[in-house]
C-alpha cells in the first residue's frame, strides 16, 4: 500500500468513526440527545462536550413523556437517572435530576452538587432542526 492509499484508508476510517459516533445520537421533538453517560459522577464533576448542555426540567418532562425516548435511553430500568438544570433559585447549590423508582418517575432536587449516585448519569441535549 502506497502513501496515497494509506491516507485514503485513514480518511475512510475517520468518516466511519464519525458516522458511528453520530448514530448514537437521536432526535426527540426539537432536541437531539446523546445516550446517558458519565454514570456515577456528581453534578460538579460533569464534563460538558462543546455544543451540548444539560436539559431543563421542562425538556426532561417532555422527554420522559415520549415513550420512544424512555425505551431508547433505558431510563425506565431504574439505572439511568439523569441530571437536569436546577429549577429552583433557592437551591442553586443543589443538583436536580429525574429518577425512576419501580413504576413511577420523580424529580429530585436535594443532593449537594458534590453528591453522586451510581445510577445517575448525564443526558446531553442540543437543539435540532425541527
Amino acid at each position: 500500500m502506497n502513501k496515497q492509499e494509506a491516507l485514503q484508508k485513514i480518511e475512510e476510517l475517520k468518516q466511519f468513526i464519525a458516522k458511528e459516533d453520530k448514530s448514537e445520537e437521536r432526535q426527540f421533538g426539537k432536541l437531539i440527545c446523546r445516550p446517558i453517560e458519565q454514570m456515577g459522577v456528581s453534578f460538579d464533576e460533569i464534563v460538558v462536550p462543546e455544543g451540548w448542555r444539560v436539559p431543563t426540567v421542562q425538556e426532561g418532562i417532555e422527554l420522559i413523556n415520549d415513550e420512544d425516548f424512555v425505551e431508547w435511553s433505558k431510563f425506565s430500568d431504574q439505572k439511568h437517572d439523569f441530571y437536569v438544570q436546577q429549577p429552583f433559585n433557592r437551591y442553586k447549590n443543589r443538583a436536580a435530576w429525574f429518577g425512576c423508582n419501580g413504576s413511577y418517575f420523580f424529580l429530585g432536587a436535594y443532593d449537594y452538587l458534590g453528591s453522586a449516585s451510581a445510577t445517575r448519569g448525564v443526558l446531553f441535549v442540543k437543539e435540532g432542526e425541527k
